[in-house]
């Protein structure tokens, strides 16, 4: 029975797996081994009280097995209780056959409370033992590993890790997914190799869902036409791991919220459980859209046939809302096929919680990625990308990139082609209410340089222009703060780290995270001149700096990553704070150090306001332009016939 009820997890029936294991403990409710699997199945399916209900009378009908140690220990690592997790682990003993199992489970525990380096160990140490003597597979041993080493300023060594498991394991999707995104951020790969391996990836992923049911066939766009396709409403669905407070809203709402009704409809499509206030703005605004002042697509509930008719799709959570988290992909993917989108937009793309393994199936006419990665996906199914003609010149990045719809030509293999929004493809939403900017007098005698981008960002191209410019700046100190850097022994080990890298700790001030973003937005306040991170540029905090009056310098580079800086500046207008050179970075920080005009209150409001006047906070013409865009592209696609089940 407890088999019957495994196979059922193992292929996400979860259904079916409760309904096996209830129906036995009617019969013999104090099972603690049917009640410990109960409870990882509802733990599987987020029901955490519940999961925890059970867990807690299997072991005290059965208290210290192993077994149900183990189980247990892994739901509350999900539950993030990582301490409770790791001393229930620790009753599994060595040899026991859930011993790797927990061993790799503590693990994430210790990750969870920040304890990296004896996370670290663990998972070597589990390594070492290889396949053979190790339940745990290698892949995903070696892609945990790797998603720590960052956050300990040993990027380098993660990527090695994951090549070196490639080559044992090649094509293995899951390493797969984790070396390329982590490959963005890497000052040592080429613009060229970055898309073979996002190319590289984008297959692994197709042949995943090979064998996939087919979807049921609705015919092309031009076909379910009512004769002004090129003009009608158009159904757009974004996917987003991220409907929550999270950078990427800071850009998305700005873009939803100004969208014209009568010319969209729009549904979020959430991918993640995850929920706060941010979510009911996000819900509000979609909400928004399904209005009685519009057609006929304003009732959420229906659909149009091939022939103009009405057919029940899959029930919404609410108007606009449409929640596919709980689901497996063939659901997903038969359910968002329902909706009939005419446009798809993925704002995550390979970052977490992201199913860019969806967009495989062709579910819509048009399917494209914004505004969440710094790259193409090289996802098969995966039309084109928003970007502007800053970010990605179509001559200048030694590949051939089309812009649509003017382009005639296919886009490189796997490579998405362009949408191009200009004079920038994003637009900010400043913070509401604007923080204030208070600052004192001009006359603090040192420099602060500062710089509040993740850690991940920090490469070693990075900290070596960071030195030479404190080296440029006498007695100035750099701040740097990061959600991955907290008081304490974490910080005092970066500044280690740091000092091994280059960067004096004397000249180093780490600022405590802060989970308040208002107080996030007044640190800035503490920083006189923010310098950028390369080759993987800052978005929301170049934004955040400017509104604060905060002077950004960047370096310009060769991908999409490393002109971010660029497109934001240029929109704000401070094209002058870009650098196309490492010397000519260090002498626009120094310049605008020994100038120290923006350390007066004065000065700082007068660069918020200019940013708040700029094409880079115009939330109504941004729309309009991004708009136009997308259905330009749409329409390309529409005429060539392409998207025919969509």
């Amino acid at each position: 029975m407890i088999e019957r009820a495994n196979a059922a997890r193992r292929a996400r029936d979860f259904p079916r797996a409760e309904t096996v294991l209830r129906a036995h403990l009617q019969l013999q409710p104090n099972d603690a081994g049917v009640l410990a699997v109960l409870g990882a199945v509802l733990g599987q399916t987020r029901r955490g009280d519940q999961a925890l209900y059970s867990f807690e009378r299997a072991w005290k009908l059965r208290p210290g097995d192993p077994e149900i140690a183990s189980m247990f220990g892994a739901i509350l690592v999900g539950l993030s209780q990582p301490a409770r997790a790791i001393e229930l682990l620790s009753q599994v003993p060595a040899g026991h056959q859930s011993w790797c199992n927990a061993q790799f489970n503590t693990a994430a525990a210790n990750v969870q409370l920040e304890d990296f380096e004896a996370a670290e160990f663990t998972l070597r140490h589990l390594l070492s033992l290889g396949s053979a003597a190790c339940s745990v597979s290698p892949p995903l041993l070696a892609t945990t590993l790797a998603g720590i080493l960052p956050r300990l300023l040993r990027a380098d060594e993660a990527r090695q890790l994951l090549r070196s498991t490639l080559a044992r394991y090649p094509g293995d999707l899951l390493t797969l997914a984790v070396l390329t995104p982590m490959c963005v951020y890497a000052d040592d790969i080429t613009t060229a190799d970055l898309d073979e391996l996002h190319i590289m990836f984008g297959g692994a992923l197709a042949r995943s869902q090979q064998g996939s049911i087919p979807l049921p066939r609705r015919g092309t766009a031009l076909e379910r036409s009512d004769g002004s396709a090129h003009s009608r409403r158009l159904h757009i669905g974004f996917l987003s791991a991220d409907f929550r407070d999270h950078a990427v809203m800071r850009f998305w709402l700005s873009l939803a919220a100004n969208l014209d009704r009568s010319k969209v409809a729009l549904t979020c499509v959430q991918l993640s459980h995850r929920h706060d206030s941010v979510t009911q703005r996000c819900q509000e605004v979609a909400a928004s859209f399904w209005s009685s002042d519009h057609d006929s697509r304003a009732n959420p509930d229906s659909r149009r046939t091939s022939k103009g008719r009405t057919s029940a799709g899959p029930k919404r959570d609410a108007a606009g809302w449409f929640d596919i988290s709980a689901m497996n992909d063939g659901e997903a993917a038969l359910a968002l096929h329902s909706q009939e989108f005419d446009i798809l937009v993925d704002l995550s793309g390979h970052t977490q919680n992201s199913r860019l393994q969806l967009l495989t199936r062709r579910l819509a006419t048009l399917q494209v990625t914004a505004m969440g990665y710094a790259h193409a996906t090289g996802v098969p199914g995966v039309d084109a990308r928003v970007v502007d003609l800053l970010t990605d010149p179509p001559a200048s990045l030694n590949k051939v990139d089309i812009i649509i719809p003017s382009g005639g030509q296919p886009a490189p293999r796997g490579v998405e082609q362009n949408i191009l929004v200009d004079p920038c493809f994003l637009c900010y939403e400043p913070t509401s209410p604007l923080p204030a900017i208070e600052r004192g007098d001009s006359g603090v005698s040192r420099v602060r340089f500062g710089s509040f981008n993740s850690v991940a960002k920090w490469s070693p191209t990075c900290i070596a222009l960071w030195r030479a410019v404190l080296d440029a700046v006498p007695g100035a100190i750099l701040v740097l703060k990061s959600a991955g850097v907290k008081p304490g022994e974490r910080s005092r080990f970066i500044v280690r780290r740091l000092g091994e890298l280059g960067l004096p700790a004397d000249r180093v001030e780490l600022s405590a995270h802060l989970d308040s973003h208002a107080e996030h937005m007044l640190a800035y306040n503490q920083v006189d001149v923010a310098l950028d991170t390369f080759p993987y540029h800052g978005t929301t905090t170049t934004c955040e700096a400017l509104l604060m009056g905060v002077p950004v310098v960047t370096l310009a580079g060769d991908r999409h990553a490393a002109r971010v800086g660029i497109s934001l500046l240029s929109a704000a207008g401070h094209p002058e704070w870009v650098a196309s050179s490492k010397a000519e970075y260090v002498s626009i920080a120094a310049g605008l150090a020994s100038l120290r005009v923006f350390a007066s209150q004065p000065q700082r409001e007068l660069l918020r306001n200019q940013l708040l006047s700029s094409p880079l906070c115009d939330s109504v013409g941004y729309a309009q332009k991004w708009e136009a865009a997308i259905r330009a592209a749409w329409w390309e696609k529409v005429k060539g016939g392409e998207g025919a089940h969509a």
